[in-house]
């Protein structure tokens, strides 16, 4: 039986990226318009540094009374996100989040 999902999981998704100077009004604008509920934050490299998710939003620009026009991405989100490989499997995945 193979479990190796992730590709089948990821191909099906819209996956949209920002760098970290760009602000939280413009990532939830991002979300809206694509249907999407988080936003990879790269570096000038491309590489992965953060993520921010609705629930960032919620919690550290609402839920905070700031101004979405005011945090950067780099202030809100989640930085070095743990990761998994195409190449994983469902099990790996589900022992990444259970461990983290």
């Amino acid at each position: 039986m193979d479990f190796t999902v992730i590709p089948d999981v990821v191909c099906k998704q819209t996956i949209r990226s920002m760098v970290a100077c760009e602000t939280a009004l413009s990532a939830a604008q991002c979300m809206s318009e694509h249907d999407i509920f988080a936003i990879l934050v790269i570096d000038a490299d491309g590489l992965l540094t953060g993520i921010v998710t609705e629930r960032d939003l919620a919690r550290r620009v609402v839920a905070a009374g700031k101004s979405g026009a005011d945090p950067q991405l780099g202030d809100i989100m989640t930085a070095a996100p743990k990761c998994v490989a195409p190449q994983d499997s469902l099990f790996d995945a589900l022992e990444l989040m259970r461990d983290h």
